[in-house]
């Protein structure tokens, strides 16, 4: 026989169902690894990626990698505004963050429409600062391919047309250009190709 008892029975909690524990593994770097989440004005090339990150790094930072970046790597004027603001606050080891440069901009007459639109890009392009060589390199290796490509449209154009004794100072001054342009994108990927 059951004992009667006056105490009710506890009430039990629902139970969910069981769920794996996923291992979280750490990343270790010595980098900076400040990862800027996209907003919405940029189109994802590697020259706004390179802005974003810069704008997010150190001066110290940006003046290494500018080093090897001329603006003429950069397509539209208006990045190469922001570039030479840039390379102008990291060479004084001033902040290279977006007011500053906006700032930069202004006080030098340089702020135009087209350039608070590429600032406006670059601020919210979306990269990761422990990634500035890697976006500087792409920049550079983009730039190399369009200087090549301009330079073959160049040479075809003209065998054409020159006279003769022109075409070999030609070649060889454009052959001179795009070997220092391949030097600096070795050096920045850190190779030792000639």
């Amino acid at each position: 026989m059951t004992p009667i008892t006056t105490e009710a029975p506890a009430p039990q909690r629902p139970t969910l169902p069981e769920t794996q524990v996923v291992p979280q593994t750490e990343v270790q770097s010595t980098a900076s690894t400040h990862a800027v989440q996209p907003a919405g004005y940029a189109d994802g090339t590697a020259a706004q990626a390179f802005l974003c990150a810069a704008m997010f790094s150190t001066p110290t930072d940006v003046a290494g990698v500018l080093a090897f970046v001329v603006d003429e790597d950069f397509e539209k004027p208006a990045q190469r505004r922001i570039v030479e603001a840039l390379r102008a606050l990291a060479a004084v080891g001033h902040s290279t963050d977006a007011v500053s440069v906006g700032d930069w901009l202004t006080r030098n007459g340089c702020i135009t429409p087209d350039v608070q639109h590429e600032l406006a890009c670059a601020v919210t392009a979306g990269s990761n600062t422990a990634a500035l060589r890697t976006y500087a390199a792409c920049v550079v290796a983009e730039a190399f391919r369009e200087s090549y490509a301009s330079l073959g449209e160049a040479l075809l154009e003209s065998a054409g047309v020159m006279p003769e004794h022109d075409l070999m100072p030609q070649l060889i001054e454009g052959g001179t250009r795009m070997r220092a342009h391949h030097r600096r994108l070795s050096a920045i990927r850190g190779t030792t190709n000639n």
